[in-house]
Parts: C-alpha cells; structure tokens; sequence
C-alpha cells in the first residue's frame, strides 16, 4: 500500500440546539473516528513494507474552518480531521509516511442539504453566497489527491490543501436583503 485516500461522509443535521446526542455522535464517528482507525490501518502497512512509507490523504472540508450552520457534528468532525491529520503527519513523518489534507469547498450535495435549513435569520449581517467557482467537483478533488499523492507535493506533510475554488479566501458575504 502505497496511498490511502479517507473520504468523509455528509450526515443528518440539525439546528444545533435541537440536533439529537446520536445524530452528533453518530457525525463525529462516521468521520473523525472512522478517519482515524483507517489511518491507524493505513499506517500499519506502509510500515510493515521492506521500503516503509507511503502516503495518507485525508478528504476534509471547508466545514472544518467556517461554520455552516445546522452542521454541527460536521463541522466538529472536519476540524479534528484537520488536527489529526497534523498530529499523524509529524509521529509518522520519521517513517516516511506523508499525512496530508484535502479539503472539499462545498459540494452540489452539500449545498443541497445547506438549502434545506432556514435561512439565517435578519437579524444577521449577511448571508454566504454559492458561486458556482465554488462548488468542488468530483474531477477536481480527484486532479488535487493526484498531485498530492505524487512526488510534486514531497515537501507538503500535516497541511491542508483546499480545493474550495477560493471560496475561504473571498468569503463570498452578501447583504442580507439579497435573500
């Protein structure tokens, strides 16, 4: 085994102050749990290899640095991906294994399940807005855990990569009477 690709999984949500206990547990174990022991797995094999190494890629999601509200659970878990993925980068790094991110902008599904929730209420300065830049694609999560899968990305271990179409760094904020 040479490369290990984790994928998250967009779970049920709920406003937070009604999101049931097993719903959040449930969002925090299909991704931060699940992402951790395939890791552990993972890391298993490419150290029992002749040659150790190999590369580890976890998929994350701008969730883990800008709250979308009613995903809770999602957010929490994008984050400790994100810190894991950092922690795992440096225990293994003396073994050749690179931990990486790769953090999704919003998927068509994830703006799907967005819409489905209230908008903010107006008492909110503003709104994020979608772009279709925005929304990450299949194809161009696959084209970014090529590079970081190859030997152009040697130097990149317990980073986060966001393939957001510049969503993180423009904000994309609308008044609130845009809605």
């Amino acid at each position: 085994m040479d490369v290990w690709v984790n994928c998250h999984v967009l779970t049920p949500s709920a406003p937070a102050e009604s999101l049931p206990l097993a719903d959040f547990v449930n969002g925090l174990h299909l991704n931060l749990d699940a992402m951790f022991f395939n890791c552990q797995v993972a890391a298993r094999y490419m150290l029992a290899k002749p040659d150790p190494g190999g590369i580890i890629i976890n998929v994350t999601s701008v969730a883990a640095v800008v709250a979308l509200p009613g995903h809770a659970a999602f957010c929490a878990a994008m984050a400790g991906i994100n810190a894991s993925t950092k922690t795992l980068a440096v225990e293994w790094g003396a073994h050749n294994i690179r931990v990486v991110g790769l953090g999704a902008g919003i998927t068509p599904e994830m703006a799907e399940a967005l819409s489905v929730h209230p908008p903010l209420p107006d008492a909110r300065p503003a709104h994020r807005r979608l772009p279709p830049l925005a929304l990450a694609s299949a194809d161009s999560l696959g084209e970014a855990a090529v590079y970081l899968a190859s030997d152009a990305a040697r130097h990149i271990s317990g980073m986060t990569l966001y393939a957001d179409g510049g969503w993180l760094s423009d904000g994309y904020w609308e008044p609130a009477e845009a809605y």
